[in-house]
């Protein structure tokens, strides 16, 4: 991990894993169309549109099992640091409307918090 400019670079590993997952995908589609296409003889119709259906549906699990993945530890840290930004500025707003909007009048007269006085 690079910290130039507190900034997160990813690896080579980190920015090739999208590839990876297409060319999965792609690779099962191309196979589904091979038995279908072996199995049924129908190339106009039939074996596009499984080929087409079988990407699409693993590449959406592929996406979905890894965002069901736990974070790494720095992406922990990340998450942690830009929640504590948030409650800070969130204390901020809190105290800024809890001031009043419209000083008092120095010139008005005040009245006594006690009333017996």
């Amino acid at each position: 991990m690079n910290t130039k400019n507190n900034r997160h670079e990813p690896s080579k590993r980190d920015k090739l894993k999208p590839v990876e997952l297409v060319g999965f995908s792609a690779l099962l589609a191309v196979f589904a169309a091979a038995v279908v296409g072996g199995a049924t003889r129908d190339f106009q119709m039939l074996v596009p549109v499984v080929a087409i259906s079988v990407f699409i549906v693993t590449l959406m699990v592929l996406a979905l099992l890894g965002l069901s993945m736990k974070p790494n530890p720095e992406d922990l840290v990340m998450r942690e640091t830009a929640a504590e930004i948030a409650a800070a500025a969130n204390a901020a707003e809190q105290k800024q409307h809890e001031a009043p909007e419209h000083p008092a009048n120095p010139d008005s007269p005040q009245l006594p918090a006690d009333p017996e006085q």
